[in-house]
């Protein structure tokens, strides 16, 4: 069984957090209540004069990955691309640029390779390693695209989880490698090359295209599609692709 990769959950801002990817959750902000006097300046005496002193700004530090927008639009697998009938459906796409100073450093800081993770699919890394493992490969950006079918009882029915890579240096050459290395089947006769991993039933359950510039590969949840209908819609989703932006 494939581990639940993390589900975006949006921000005001544009940022991503994540929680489980299956089944897909509600997130409610709670607002707690902080009484008036909890939230008074400290009030000191110097020289019989009141001065206020206000906290210091206690932002968290940035991290490699942490700023995301909206991408391009059309640029990534919609809705209507994956269920052109369907009226129930969730839909969230990202895109997070990884060549600034934060992740730069951030590269240089690891000690150790992260960790591979096959089964959370492609690109092959779980949260929160996975923009600084990219990063460290040569990935310069990452748009991505969570598609949900929701069901009846409110939960996911399907799911398709859509990544781009914009690539640079030996970047595609670290990917293809680790399609191999989580099983990847090579197709025949197509280039550039697509990747296939099946799960213990035969059924795909991520397909990958793997160019010298840009990455794409889908991963699938739930029974829904048959195979013919996955690459067909990997072929959607990079010639999609190949109308954002390079850099």
């Amino acid at each position: 069984m494939r581990r639940s990769r993390g589900w975006p959950a949006y921000r005001s801002r544009g940022r991503f957090a994540y929680v489980t990817r299956r089944p897909v959750a509600i997130v409610l902000a709670v607002l707690l209540a902080v009484p008036l006097g909890a939230c008074a300046p400290e009030v000191v005496r110097v020289d019989s004069a009141p001065r206020t002193t206000l906290a210091a700004d206690s932002a968290p530090p940035a991290v490699c990955g942490s700023t995301s927008g909206p991408p391009v639009p059309g640029t990534l697998l919609s809705a209507v691309d994956v269920w052109p009938d369907a009226g129930d459906v969730a839909a969230i796409a990202s895109d997070t640029p990884l060549t600034g100073v934060v992740c730069r450093r951030a590269v240089l800081d690891s000690v150790a390779p992260s960790p591979v993770s096959c089964s959370d699919g492609f690109p092959f890394f779980g949260q929160p390693s996975l923009p600084t493992a990219l990063a460290g490969l040569g990935v310069t950006d990452i748009r991505q695209a969570d598609l949900v079918r929701v069901g009846p009882n409110r939960t996911d029915s399907a799911q398709v989880t859509e990544y781009v890579l914009t690539l640079a240096g030996p970047a595609a050459a670290g990917l293809e490698a680790l399609a191999v290395q989580c099983n990847g089947s090579q197709m025949p006769d197509i280039q550039p090359p697509v990747y296939t991993i099946r799960d213990a039933t035969g059924e795909i359950t991520d397909a990958v295209r793997l160019g010298y510039d840009v990455a794409v590969g889908l991963s699938f949840a739930g029974h829904e599609f048959n195979d013919a209908t996955k690459l067909a819609l990997l072929n959607r989703a990079v010639d999609l692709a190949s109308f954002a932006p390079s850099g």
